[in-house]
């Protein structure tokens, strides 16, 4: 996989050299700075199909392509204290459990969204036993998941999977043998919905591509090599991440006449590396989850979260409590 990687980017250091003043004129239109979007996105195998979670039959309208009356997700303005107590139980909770409004409609359809998650976890665990059996024996497969509330008390839900030793998730170290997955979801219009996946490799491993999400932002980064990095900001609205893009930046590096230059932009402004420093600098510290890894592994680390199982018996539980679970 590295040596492709390194082929693949001698090929395109010309081209790129080509198109690195359009690049900065067009500024976060760059590649891999887009708005995050769901479309086109594979469900995972073994995973229900979007339609499924929402509850709708194929060929009709899905609740995300239908558009919301007031374009709020869905609230619950009597969530019974029993209830908000579920969630300063020991899970990945942002945000004041005092203050939560989440529907019991709404931890249902996360708690189904983080089983199905899980299944799909465990059949790309499966496949690479199957593929390297050597490095997967002594691992099992884990999925992890965090809720961060983005506005008035209404959560997103971040999932992650892959493999790594059986009591990874329980000692609290997060460092993953193979990281196949991650997603973030978010409930809208009466349905839970894809906001963003990871990109996978031809092995079933995320690469290259994490978040971190923050008490008020999301960071979406690429980092393709050293020289190589888009990195978008999305904010959070009421219960929902935004999809235009609240801030950005980019660099790219290109070898000319044999030396390496780089190009350093922010918010589609051509800047310096002390300027571009500086913004990187803003994101440092502060994430509540997040997913970091080393350029061309299939290993990464998280931070912020607590095993799916546990976290779907809490949602399960709620869902029961809050009083509009069925």
């Amino acid at each position: 996989m590295k040596r492709s990687r390194i082929e693949r980017k001698h090929r395109c250091a010309a081209a790129w050299a080509c198109c690195l003043l359009a690049a900065a004129l067009a500024g976060c239109g760059a590649p891999g700075s887009g708005t995050a979007d769901t479309a086109g996105t594979a469900a995972e195998e073994g995973a229900p199909a979007e339609s499924e979670l929402n509850g709708v039959e194929d060929g009709e309208s899905s609740a995300a392509e239908m558009p919301a009356e007031n374009g709020l997700a869905e609230a619950s303005d009597s969530v019974s204290e029993a209830a908000k107590a579920l969630l300063a139980d020991g899970i990945s909770y942002y945000g004041e459990a005092g203050e939560c409004r989440m529907s019991g409609r709404q931890a249902a359809a996360f708690a189904e969204v983080l089983r199905s998650e899980l299944a799909a976890a465990e059949q790309k665990h499966a496949r690479m036993e199957d593929m390297d059996p050597e490095v997967m024996d002594e691992l099992l497969p884990v999925c992890g998941a965090a809720l961060i509330d983005t506005g008035n008390g209404l959560p997103v839900l971040f999932v992650a999977g892959g493999s790594a030793p059986a009591d990874t998730l329980e000692s609290g170290s997060q460092d993953w043998e193979r990281v196949s997955s991650w997603s973030i979801w978010q409930y809208e219009n009466g349905g839970a919905q894809l906001y963003q996946r990871g990109q996978e490799d031809i092995f079933g491993c995320v690469n290259d591509q994490y978040p971190a999400l923050y008490p008020d932002h999301l960071l979406l980064t690429v980092l393709r090599s050293a020289d190589d990095c888009d990195r978008n900001v999305y904010r959070y609205g009421d219960g929902v991440i935004e999809k235009e893009i609240a801030t950005c930046a980019y660099l790219r590096g290109f070898e000319n006449d044999g030396v390496i230059e780089r190009l350093y932009v922010v918010d589609g402004q051509q800047t310096d590396k002390d300027a571009y420093d500086v913004w990187n600098g803003q994101w440092a510290e502060g994430a509540a989850a997040q997913f970091s890894f080393a350029a061309d592994s299939p290993k990464g680390s998280f931070s912020g979260v607590t095993s799916a199982e546990k976290l779907i018996g809490v949602l399960t539980e709620y869902a029961e409590t809050a009083g509009d679970g069925k």
